[in-house]
């Protein structure tokens, strides 16, 4: 598959046994590597520092069931799964799933609306205060959010996590069709990270697929 693809990753957990998800938007910023362009960036997710934060910082009542993959733009396209160990967190008591830490990224020259937010369910209970990121917390979620922007490698693939492209769309319906391969806006690779300190109140999301 060629450079400059893009493929939407849907990490599935577990907290306090509700279901909650991460979804991801990656470019591939390589020529094709070694097998399946999904199969990598799957492989690469779990092999990366983002996703074994998870891990090191999250609740007991924490865990993760798997990761799903699609290619992003092309009509019909089936989701890709790969299973996870499972993994527990190993940190304190949990939070309750929906209390979330939101971890923003800005790509080059954002504007209004021009961010993208990962919110992590399953924090422990010592890194909140008083529906805040407790001071001391705060900087190693800051490191923590700066580790999604790394490229993710593997398998001869590289991929850059962003906002997604958006499709040109006609001005009216009796304008010329969409120019082929044509985007209104291109897909913006992230290229800075940070926290936000009071934590975020969400419902669980849940994913139209089965792990």
């Amino acid at each position: 598959m060629p450079i400059n693809d893009e493929y939407q990753l849907t990490y599935v957990q577990l907290v306090h046994s509700t279901r909650l998800t991460n979804v991801l938007t990656y470019q591939q910023t390589s020529a094709d590597g070694t097998g399946d362009a999904k199969l990598a960036l799957a492989t690469g997710w779990f092999a990366s520092t983002a996703q074994a934060d998870y891990v090191a910082k999250l609740g007991p009542l924490w865990s993760d069931l798997c990761a799903t993959i699609r290619k992003l733009n092309v009509p019909g396209q089936d989701y890709y799964r790969l299973m996870a160990a499972p993994e527990s967190g190993g940190a304190m008591d949990t939070l309750n799933p929906a209390t979330a830490i939101q971890l923003v990224m800005f790509p080059a020259n954002s504007g209004p609306g021009q961010q993208g937010s990962v919110y992590i369910s399953g924090a422990p209970t010592n890194d909140e205060q008083r529906n805040n990121l407790n001071q001391a917390s705060h900087a190693s979620y800051v490191a923590w959010a700066a580790k999604f922007i790394i490229p993710i490698i593997d398998s001869g693939y590289t991929f850059q996590l962003g906002l997604p492209s958006r499709p040109f769309i006609a001005p009216g319906p009796g304008d010329p069709p969409d120019p082929p391969g044509q985007s209104a806006l291109a897909f913006r690779p992230f290229v800075l990270a940070d926290v936000r300190v009071p934590l975020t109140k969400i419902r669980s999301r849940r994913l139209n697929t089965r792990c």
